[in-house]
């Protein structure tokens, strides 16, 4: 692979919104909807109370995963019902300041985004410290205010260090692969904050900076973009959080509009849920999101204290 494979910074930098997205919409894309079928959690300390969740995972199981960001840990709660919380905030190895993301691997490996501790924690499946990898700065390899976390088939691990302007790769056990752009762009041009992987590969970035989705291949070229600064179905405002469904869709938290989005392939928007309530739900700040194999998905809402699962039908 040549060096300057990530070497694309003309994409990013360009100051004209990207076009709008062509109508695309297939037979099936027609007339769906995001519906709120259940709410978990609310505020608090217990087991399934939150403070200020910011990330969710779902594994294969259909396990629920939140980073509970103010009270300094993860929940895990199982499809039965069950919860388990897995707390010790600190410093040392195995503890955890403002976890703000998670991803989960198919052995059920979780890998924390500790960004108090600027640095990404991995446990085994019955929570037991197996490594950590990061730490405060602007080497590859190091992050300044990582936001989001993210994997794919292969557990490469994917980081948006926002503040660097940067995503960086490393492999399961914390080596560093490859970082893209090639060379850490302003983040007030670049602010990833929050990333996705679909089934061919491709990383879906939200654009803090420019309000947009920019598209990379796996090895690190940008090859699309679709969003823009607004609050109008297909714009996006402070998006906060991605992830992509079993189909293909792709789903957007917009923490600015108070909503999620869902887009097509070609980014088009197909529905939203929020700002105004439905089916007597709220949506105030809707942070992390995921998408299980039956394409619900779970969006932690940080002020409400709380996750809510929406079915895409």
């Amino acid at each position: 692979m040549p060096d300057d494979r990530n070497s694309r910074l003309d994409f990013l930098e360009i100051g004209d919104e990207p076009p709008e997205p062509a109508r695309t919409l297939r037979p099936e894309e027609v007339y769906r909807a995001l519906v709120p079928v259940e709410i978990i959690g609310g505020p608090g300390r217990g087991a399934g109370e939150f403070a200020g969740p910011q990330g969710v995972a779902v594994d294969s199981r259909g396990t629920i995963y939140v980073a509970d960001t103010q009270n300094h840990r993860i929940q895990k709660i199982t499809s039965y019902g069950d919860v388990y919380r897995y707390e010790a905030a600190g410093r040392a190895p195995g503890q955890m300041l403002y976890p703000t993301d998670i991803a989960v691997d198919n052995l059920q490996f979780a890998y924390v985004l500790d960004s108090g501790n600027v640095r990404v924690q991995k446990f085994n499946p019955t929570w037991q410290f197996v490594l950590t990898f990061g730490m405060q700065g602007e080497q590859p390899g190091c992050f300044r205010a990582p936001l989001g976390i993210t994997r794919d088939d292969f557990n490469s691990i994917y980081v948006a260090d926002s503040a660097n302007g940067r995503i960086q790769k490393f492999n399961a056990a914390g080596r560093f692969a490859f970082q893209f752009p090639s060379a850490r762009a302003d983040a007030t041009r670049f602010r990833p904050t929050a990333l996705a992987v679909d089934a061919q590969y491709n990383v879906y970035v939200a654009d803090g900076a420019y309000h947009r989705i920019i598209v990379f291949t796996s090895d690190g070229g940008a090859v699309a973009a679709f969003g823009r600064a607004g609050s109008e179905p297909g714009q996006l405002l402070d998006p906060a959080g991605i992830a992509v469904g079993p189909d293909g869709t792709i789903f957007v938290t917009e923490a600015g509009n108070a909503r999620v989005q869902a887009f097509n392939r070609e980014g088009y928007s197909l529905a939203t849920f929020g700002p105004e309530p439905s089916a007597g739900v709220d949506l105030m700040e809707p942070r992390g999101i995921a998408a299980d194999a039956q394409a619900n998905v779970y969006v932690a809402d940080a002020k409400l204290h709380r996750v809510i699962k929406l079915a895409w039908r």
